[in-house]
């Protein structure tokens, strides 16, 4: 079975390749803890979208398809586990619509 990557989905597995690579991997060295996730590294990934990526956007979310958020862990559990884990962790969906509460915006 063939699989072929939208335009989109490529420029996004890039630019998580890309974000890692610069960013994490500094961030990583100068973490006072090992294999633990680096706070400084939270922010990007708000910024990149990275952490409401299947989420709709009127939960302030970035409203991607599932395969797209598959290509976002891939590339971020490349670069350190615990960060994958942590934005894994955030795109749980809550219970229903009803409940689910929008994060603020900083």
């Amino acid at each position: 079975m063939g699989f072929t990557f939208t335009e989109e989905q490529t420029l996004i597995q890039k630019t998580a390749a890309t974000s890692r690579t610069r960013s994490w991997r500094r961030a990583l060295a100068s973490s006072t803890r090992p294999r633990s996730s680096p706070r400084s590294s939270i922010p990007k990934l708000t910024e990149l979208g990275f952490m409401g990526i299947i989420s709709p956007e009127a939960y302030g979310g970035s409203a991607l398809s599932q395969m797209t958020q598959v290509l976002i862990m891939e590339e971020l559990h490349r670069a350190c586990a615990a960060t994958g884990v942590t934005v894994s962790v955030a795109q749980q969906p809550l219970p229903g619509p009803d409940q689910q509460v929008r994060p603020p915006r900083t």
